[in-house]
């Protein structure tokens, strides 16, 4: 009576059982633990109860073994409930003195709870909490053991690095609940497309990494490559918006551009900043010839921080002259950077780092005025409606404040807002957020002209022109490189024509030859830029040039 007292008040189960398994007696807590009633147990043998693995029963001889093999050791083994449940469990085995025939002991202590927080924090420290991918972490422990492998059997492994474009639009416009459902369900499809034997990662934010093991052909990276861009191509569905996503894939190959993990990672990483120069959707392989660009690119970014205060940056103009007086009716401001360490660097360079780096807004503004106070200036002393055309970059027209910043800048100054004509490209327009067209309405309401520059190198060309109200065309100077080619030149009469359909100002650029302005204007352009005419120039020579009365 004593011991059932004891047995009974035991908070793990504890389980008598013969060396055939049958069950000879248990506690209540063993009742409790599997679900099942006294009378059900008495009908059970062990092997019902204790797994060896999910799917496999651990015999009662078995349990036996591990008894006197490893008499002071817990077995760790699976329960089963009656309902079907498993459990976690550790088992203490021992043989039951003087009992013939002999009888066993089994204590049986659930661990289903220490397992399950054991899983979590294995889960949090290995895996994404978002898109439930392997983090960083994992990502580089299975390819430190993928490239053991790859060198012990000699075959080539890749490396994958994938960054989205424009991820932070949807981020700014939607909001970061679109942006995450976003991010899974772009998880949930490069997942898709991975064999059993890759690996996909997210490693923060929208970069994703991939490891693609056993490469049979040194290109077959490509075909995965292509197959990830494939499949983030169809349009994706979030809070009844459809959304259209682009993405940039940088490579880099075991063993030829690295032999270990974070030089194959960098590598790709270089190689996917390559790609994403180039435009959307593009693929990359590391070249070594790119670590002396990202050299540079790293020296520019940090240069660029200061070139503001440094004075470093300079205003150009570059006259638009009208093709029947050939007089000058304004200019386009063109912005310059001298680096005090690195000397002149082009504007394909910097412009898209001063967007990545988040200063092209401080420095549009600062363009804005710059060129809005010169122009002003230019119109008292020659007495003439002289315009200015600014370039505009996406980030700077898809930020909620943009228009009331420019409508306040054109009130201060006292500038006629019909002077200033902002040009931005078919790519912003595809864009299409609510805040570039609030922008453009709102900047339109007040009489500032809007145009569209590289006309004719974007897509749905002519529903941007029918959707949005615009004052200038300007037709990409590459048409005019090839006007001896009858279908561009046939192409370039057609672009004119919509353009003066729609009552549009049509601006010819890069015009540099006599036969090239003899086409343009037999073509009909009203406007033209050009080296033919004028180069681009610092506000002091332009001064001079406006005050020459031919012009």
């Amino acid at each position: 009576a004593r011991l059932e007292v004891i047995m009974a008040s035991m908070p793990d189960g504890i389980v008598v059982f013969t060396p055939d398994g049958g069950i000879q007696s248990w506690n209540p807590a063993t009742e409790e633990l599997f679900g099942h009633r006294g009378d059900e147990l008495a009908r059970c043998n062990i092997s019902q109860l204790v797994l060896r693995q999910r799917d496999q029963p651990y015999r009662a001889r078995e349990l036996i073994q591990h008894l006197w093999s490893r008499r002071h050791e817990r077995l760790e083994v699976f329960g089963v409930r009656k309902d079907g449940a498993l459990l976690y469990l550790e088992l203490a085995i021992d043989r039951i003195r003087h009992t013939d025939p002999p009888q066993y002991l089994a204590i049986v202590h659930d661990v289903s709870a220490r397992k399950q927080a054991e899983a979590d924090l294995d889960r949090m420290a290995n895996f994404d909490p978002l898109t439930h991918l392997p983090n960083r972490s994992l990502y580089l422990d299975r390819l430190r053991i993928e490239l053991i492998r790859a060198r012990r059997y000699r075959r080539q492994l890749a490396v994958l690095f994938l960054d989205l474009d424009d991820f932070k639009k949807v981020n700014d416009s939607l909001g970061h609940l679109a942006g995450d459902l976003l991010l899974q369900e772009v998880a949930h499809r490069l997942s898709g497309v991975l064999r059993e034997s890759d690996t996909v990662a997210r490693f923060g934010g929208d970069e994703f990494a991939f490891i693609v093991a056993d490469l049979a052909a040194s290109d077959n990276w490509r075909t995965l490559a292509t197959k990830i861009l494939a499949a983030l191509a169809s349009p994706f569905h979030l809070e009844g918006r459809e959304l259209f996503i682009k993405a940039s894939i940088g490579v880099s190959l075991f063993p030829e551009h690295g032999n270990d993990p974070h030089t194959l990672l960098r590598h790709a990483d270089i190689a996917m900043y390559r790609a994403k120069r180039r435009g959307h959707n593009q693929i990359c392989c590391y070249d070594p010839s790119m670590e002396t660009e990202t050299t540079r690119r790293v020296a520019m970014k940090s240069q660029l921080h200061r070139a503001l205060e440094r004075n470093e940056f300079q205003l150009l103009y570059q006259p638009k002259v009208a093709t029947d007086s050939r007089r000058i009716i304004g200019m386009e401001v063109l912005l310059r950077w001298h680096s005090q360490t690195l000397g002149p660097v082009s504007p394909v360079c910097f412009i898209p780092l001063l967007e990545e780096m988040g200063l092209i807004q401080e420095v549009g503004r600062w363009v804005l005025r710059t060129a809005l106070t010169q122009t002003l200036r230019w119109q008292k002393s020659t007495r003439r409606p002289l315009e200015v055309a600014v370039n505009i970059s996406s980030c700077q027209i898809d930020e909620a404040g943009f228009g009331a910043e420019v409508i306040a800048v054109l009130e201060e100054l006292g500038f006629p807002a019909h002077c200033l004509e902002l040009e931005i490209t078919e790519s912003i327009l595809m864009e299409g957020t609510e805040v570039i067209q609030r922008n453009i309405s709102a900047l339109r309401e007040r009489g500032v002209r809007f145009a569209i520059d590289d006309f004719g190198t974007g897509y749905s060309s002519l529903s941007y022109l029918r959707n949005f109200a615009f004052d200038t065309l300007k037709i990409d100077r590459s048409f005019l490189q090839n006007l001896d080619d009858e279908r561009d030149l046939a192409l370039a009469g057609h672009i004119v024509a919509i353009g003066h359909s729609l009552d549009l100002v049509v601006v010819a650029e890069g015009v540099e030859n006599e036969a090239q302005l003899d086409i343009v204007t037999r073509l009909g352009c009203d406007l033209v830029q050009g080296y033919l005419f004028y180069r681009p120039m610092e506000a002091d020579a332009m001064t001079a040039l406006l005050h020459k009365p031919e012009v």
